[in-house]
């Protein structure tokens, strides 16, 4: 590739970045739906300078720190970040880069990041070899590193690729320590990279089909010339990936499993608009990004699609620009554009602060302070003596010094086989995969452009009790312990050593709380029914039953997370000539979490699940003593009953039926269910039979008049260990009681335990289940 063309697309990623953020930056947090974007450059009546609106073409913090990094990487030849993080110090200061003389805009994370980078320089007396750890949260993985990216992948496109990986780390380790922030800044490096060593002969959706790809490398961009042919086209189905499709591996390094996802499984290539968040989060920024990049056949058409989408626009439109332009530079390099950037770079000919200068400022805010100081002993600003404010100040630098000598953040460990490492330590930034999301329809389909919808739902999430990230905790450990049961479950294994897999892997991966608070556990135990026993049968200390090769298992587990509880179910089949039931529950749950949705009718769930459990036969060929060939109909089990999930119960008040019923009651907003359904080969009714296992405290009898001390010592170990969750023998077992079934038979003859046995069909017939657990969300 020349040199010229080269430089012309690193111009180019440069030049797109302060546009979009220019274009976008009059929207910034307007709310999706209140405003009519222009496709012209606009005043921007967000921000303010002197009274008056920004004027059009006004960029904001997104370009006005990458700016001040592109200087700093061109005078020390490469990152040093304490030199980049002195020019932002500046800018925060004194605007510098900005277009107006101040800075008017900065996010949360930037300016703390700043104000302890500030405090540490200024106390320290010997150069610092690296940024100091701010022990941030997951909470503050937000935008601000990968806004500013494009000069590091500008600067390092010749450099190998573990070098550029490292560089962009670092680059967001200054101010955005979580790994979503410095996983986003590695995959996107490595596209701006790909696309700027892309051969000239290739299309620009050849390019995207290349670099926008799971399978990309950018290690094989470095063979790439100007006669490298181009791909051919490639047609792709993106739909559910089942639990026996292992996933797939990456070949950039990322530790994120929300960067990992949105990469590996390309999300942003089958999401609508509505799907797409434009928040100030790293994931919905760059997803969104990538999403009008793969859409667009020009730049100005991903430009204009991201505009009217609001929230944190301007820096979703800023990374857009990076990528976008860098490919297209002759449709956005406006003349009169450039001249506003050429004459704001003039600002870089003043040198940047230094550490030196930092402790002199300090030194002057000092004696600005002690001017202040009315006669009374407090200051006219903010009504603190000299003495507090100077302990105040003592304090916060001890902080900032004690976070940057605080040892770095883990890396993500990796799961073992069998999984026994909790999900805490692989996601670190503490956000976990998102389940799929179906839209609504028919009358709820307002629900996913509703703007008052939206902020009500952002609003419920900022309590973490009420977090999704709770039920998608769950449910992750839910995904990878079900893959693993799937994969090793074989005839010839005992009951006991099957469920004791499972249960080791729920507790190790949800990191059981054992603190008596039940922030985390098994959501009830774990069902391995078998045959014609439909649910509830778990196996007590002592059972010797072994899994069969002709058997037809049932796996129920359940998992929680401060009290939000995944229910979800699968059946394998060992004999070919039950398939077909096998198939009829999956097709008929699958109908049941189609037809759900805010203000459905729960008979109305159950007619179309009916319908198409019993469109469904299971054909046995002869075997043994059977000497003809049976034909059953498949029928749903029509005293079970799929049922809605509350906090700390497994079973609430409303039942999901999987037959026809006139229920007339609704499915409500916010509300989470477990789809499940119950298909068999017999009768299609269960009744209750052999030795229980399952129990839970009944909330509705409080204060039963016990006479047995054993009972009443019995009843508040339950209530310490497991409050209203379900609990089996085992159980009270691994909680250290002995001795306990007189005490266990007194308390559900009382009322106050409910005890739930097996429920069979009769003798001989084979049933299946298949369960989900969905959540009504209100958009």
């Amino acid at each position: 590739m020349s040199q010229a063309l080269l430089r012309s697309r690193m111009l180019g990623s440069l030049y797109g970045m302060a546009v979009c953020d220019a274009l976008g930056g009059p929207y910034e947090f307007s709310r999706r739906g209140s405003y009519t974007p222009t496709p012209e450059m606009t005043e921007s009546h967000t921000f303010y300078y002197q009274g008056r609106p920004l004027p059009p073409g006004s960029w904001t913090d997104d370009t006005s720190m990458a700016l001040a990094l592109a200087v700093s990487l061109t005078e020390k030849n490469g990152l040093v970040w304490s030199d980049a993080a002195q020019r932002w110090v500046r800018w925060f200061n004194e605007g510098y880069m900005s277009v107006v003389d101040e800075c008017f805009d900065i996010g949360l994370t930037t300016r703390s990041a700043l104000t302890s980078i500030i405090e540490v320089m200024g106390s320290s007396t010997s150069p610092i070899p690296s940024p100091p750890n701010l022990n941030q949260s997951p909470n503050q993985a937000g935008n601000g590193s990968i806004m500013r990216l494009a000069p590091i992948p500008v600067f390092y496109a010749s450099s190998p690729a573990e070098e550029l990986f490292e560089v962009a780390r670092t680059s967001s380790y200054i101010t955005h320590q979580t790994t979503s922030c410095l996983d986003a800044c590695v995959l996107m490096s490595a596209m701006i990279v790909g696309f700027l060593r892309a051969p000239e002969s290739w299309s620009v959706q050849q390019k995207k089909e290349v670099i926008m790809n799971k399978d990309f490398d950018l290690n094989d961009t470095t063979e790439w010339t100007a006669a490298t042919p181009a791909p051919s086209p490639s047609k792709e189905i993106i739909g559910a990936v089942d639990d026996d499709t292992p996933p797939p591996e990456s070949r950039i390094p990322l530790t994120s499993q929300a960067i990992r996802h949105i990469h590996l499984y390309e999300t942003y290539k089958s999401k609508t608009t509505d799907e797409i968040r434009t928040s100030g989060y790293v994931v919905h920024t760059f997803e969104a990004a990538l999403w009008a990049l793969w859409r667009a056949e020009t730049f100005e058409e991903g430009a204009l699609s991201l505009l009217p989408l609001g929230e944190d626009v301007d820096t979703v439109c800023c990374v857009y620009g990076q990528l976008a332009a860098l490919q297209r530079k002759e449709e956005i390099l406006d003349v009169v554009f450039r001249d506003l950037v050429d004459a704001s770079l003039k600002n870089a000919e003043k040198p940047a602060i230094s550490t030196h200068d930092l402790a002199k400022q300090e030194e002057q805010e000092k004696r600005e302070e002690v001017e202040e100081v009315e006669p009374s002993g407090t200051t006219q600003k903010e009504g603190l003596s000299k003495s507090q404010k100077a302990r105040m100040k003592k304090k916060a630098k001890a902080k900032a010094l004690a976070a940057a000598n605080a040892p770095p953040p883990p890396p993500p460990a990796e799961q073992t086989d069998p999984p026994r490492v909790g999900l805490t330590k692989i996601f670190t930034d503490g956000i976990f995969p998102e389940g799929e999301i179906c839209e609504y329809k028919n009358d709820n389909s307002y629900r996913t452009t509703s703007a008052e919808k939206k902020e009500l739902e952002r609003i419920d999430n900022e309590d973490p009790e009420d977090t999704y990230q709770n039920i998608r905790r769950a449910a992750e450990v839910h995904r990878v312990v079900r893959a693993h049961a799937r994969k090793t479950i074989q005839p010839g294994m005992t009951m006991m050593s099957i469920v004791n897999d499972i249960e080791d892997g729920v507790r190790a991966l949800v990191e059981e709380d054992t603190s008596g608070k039940l922030l985390s556990g098994i959501g009830f135990p774990t069902g391995l029914s078998l045959n014609n026993c439909a649910a509830h049968y778990t196996p007590n200390t002592g059972d010797t039953n072994v899994l069969q090769p002709g058997d037809t298992l049932k796996v129920d587990i359940g998992v929680h997370v401060r009290g939000r509880i995944c229910d979800s179910a699968f059946t394998l089949n060992f004999d070919p000539s039950y398939d077909n039931l096998v198939a009829a529950v999956k097709d008929a749950t699958n109908t049941g979490v189609r037809e759900a949705g805010i203000d459905v009718r729960l008979g109305d769930i159950g007619a179309a699940i009916q319908e198409v459990m019993e469109s469904y036969e299971v054909v046995v060929p002869p075997s043994g003593n059977r000497v003809e060939t049976k034909t059953y109909p498949v029928k749903s089990i029509a005293n079970l009953t799929g049922h809605s999930i509350n906090k700390y119960s497994i079973h609430g008040k409303k039942a999901v039926p999987i037959v026809k019923t006139h229920d007339q009651e609704k499915m409500e907003e916010g509300e989470y269910f477990a789809i499940e359904t119950f298909g068999s080969t017999g009768r299609g009714r269960v009744i209750e039979s052999g030795e229980c296992s399952h129990y839970a405290l009944n909330p509705a009898v409080r204060n039963p008049p016990l006479k047995l001390l054993s009972a009443k010592s019995l009843l508040q170990s339950i209530q310490k260990n497991f409050g209203t969750l379900p609990w089996c023998r085992r159980y009270l077992e691994r909680a250290g009681e002995t001795r306990y079934l007189l005490a266990l038979n007194s308390l559900v003859n009382s009322g106050v335990v409910q005890d739930y046995p097996p429920l069979c069909d009769i003798r001989g017939s084979r049933t299946a289940q298949f369960e989900h657990t969905i959540l009504l969300r209100p958009t």
